[in-house]
């Protein structure tokens, strides 16, 4: 066996662990929010979970089709995220 190959029996497997163990330090670490408790709610439940707005603002929303609604953006977390509300809850969500 040479040496080249024996080398690369121990390094491999080496680079392969030091991967694996990066990847699960990054999954384990804290989320921002649960997008699920935040979609589709009211402002006021948004609220309790993502804090006051930092900027609300009242805007029209067009959609696709050309229809136009009324629309309230608010944004939290020092601006890091927008949600627009669209007949009375979060619809779009930005991050």
């Amino acid at each position: 066996m040479n040496r080249k190959a024996f080398k690369s029996i121990f390094v491999i497997p080496g680079l392969l662990l030091l991967f694996c163990w990066f990847g699960h330090s990054v999954a384990q670490e804290r989320l921002l929010f649960n997008l699920k408790a935040v979609a589709d709610r009211s402002a006021s439940e948004v609220e309790k979970i993502l804090g006051k707005p930092s900027k609300v603002v009242d805007d029209v929303f067009r959609g696709t089709r050309g229809n136009i609604y009324p629309a309230i953006r608010a944004t939290y977390m020092t601006e890091a995220v927008e949600i627009t509300y669209l007949e009375g809850g979060a619809r779009y969500l930005t991050i």
